[in-house]
């Protein structure tokens, strides 16, 4: 029957999903895909249905990734906004530390925080700039 998967694309589906969920071991999945494909000389659609599924999951990881942004004074981690608010906080607390005042750096690291950021200090005097999780 045309409709029904093949035995050895079950078994595929099987290895490929035992390969995703350890650790996403897409070398493994991938080799699976391979081995199905030399083994089914007459794929049914359903072999080819749930071939087009897998091939759908390793794609989802090819999707490209929001790229960080750098200012003058952050290098803001992909999927975070470099916004004028924390670009002001920034300079303020930049400026602090080169007045030695860290007690107003601290403070004003930790008011980053409170909105949901945090910072770090990198070469070159800017400051890396990520979600607080």
């Amino acid at each position: 029957v045309a409709g029904e998967l093949s035995h050895e694309m079950k078994l595929a589906q099987e290895e490929f999903a035992r390969a995703m969920h350890d650790d996403l071991n897409v070398a493994m999945a991938i080799a699976e895909l391979n081995t199905v494909i030399g083994q089914v000389n007459n794929p049914t659609k359903a072999d080819i249905d749930a071939f087009k599924v897998c091939e759908s999951v390793l794609a989802v990881l090819e999707r490209e990734r929001p790229k960080s942004v750098e200012t003058s004074i952050g290098i803001f981690a992909s999927g975070v906004e470099a916004n004028p608010q924390v670009e002001e906080l920034l300079i303020k607390r930049r400026d602090a530390r080169a007045a030695k005042d860290f007690k107003a750096s601290d403070a004003i690291r930790d008011q980053l925080a409170t909105l949901g950021y945090a910072v770090k200090d990198v070469a070159g005097g800017k400051v890396e700039v990520s979600l607080k999780r």
